[in-house]
């Protein structure tokens, strides 16, 4: 299907940056220990993106980030068009296991939301994540090459103002945002889920997942019970 012909909401691509071979970036990330990995939500047609940090790529931490992005976009009263899906590559972050028998988690995670199906890229075809591709070059050049951290917290401040203005200009003056239709709005707090480090997590005995929202930055926790 042409991109053109998309209804908003209906495509939007999953994947993760490595900011390690950044230079820039490499020099405050070893001194202060900040996140290693973003991932990146785009929506393609609008260029809404959403990102978090972690230290690694991990199928436990793309589940985290699906579910709260897509908990916070069914609460902020998107409603998703007939044949929405989010599309990845078939990296283990992702698929988990490339010979397993069973959707991994991340998918089930993506279809436990009704009318939400997980595709995946054809091997090799990295043109079909080119939409975010290409946001993750315009964030390294025009963001992690010349911003400077000296701490997580930093670069959580830092990032938000950065993301919405390079991508959705022309949305933030308004008190509403158009839709496909005149009576499609979302109210613009669509746009304040602000960038999340997945916290390390620790795997042993019987886990309960908590998420707990600490001066503006979702941490994720591993609590047991």
């Amino acid at each position: 299907m042409v991109k053109a012909q998309w209804k908003l909401f209906e495509q939007s691509c999953v994947d993760t940056k490595d900011l390690i071979d950044i230079p820039e970036y490499h020099i405050p990330m070893s001194a202060y220990h900040i996140p290693k990995v973003q991932y990146t939500f785009r929506e393609v047609i609008s260029g809404l993106h959403f990102i978090a940090h972690a230290s690694e790529r991990s199928l436990l931490f793309s589940e985290l980030f699906i579910d709260v992005v897509l908990s916070h976009l069914k609460a902020s009263g998107v409603s998703f068009p007939k044949g929405a899906r989010i599309q990845s590559d078939n990296g283990s972050e992702f698929i988990g296991f490339w010979q397993a028998r069973h959707d991994s988690a991340f998918t089930q995670t993506v279809q436990s939301f009704k009318g939400i199906k997980h595709t995946t890229t054809p091997p090799k075809a990295h043109i079909w994540q080119a939409d975010v591709e290409t946001a993750h070059r315009l964030i390294e050049d025009e963001f992690y090459r010349i911003e400077t951290f000296s701490s997580h917290s930093h670069l959580c401040k830092r990032q938000p103002g950065m993301r919405i203005t390079s991508t959705l200009p022309d949305l933030i003056p308004t008190s509403k945002i158009k839709l496909q239709s005149s009576t499609d709005v979302i109210q613009p707090f669509i746009l304040k889920l602000l960038p999340c480090r997945h916290s390390t997590l620790i795997i042993s005995g019987n886990l309960n997942l908590k998420t707990i929202s600490k001066g503006g930055t979702i941490l994720f926790r591993i609590a047991k019970f």
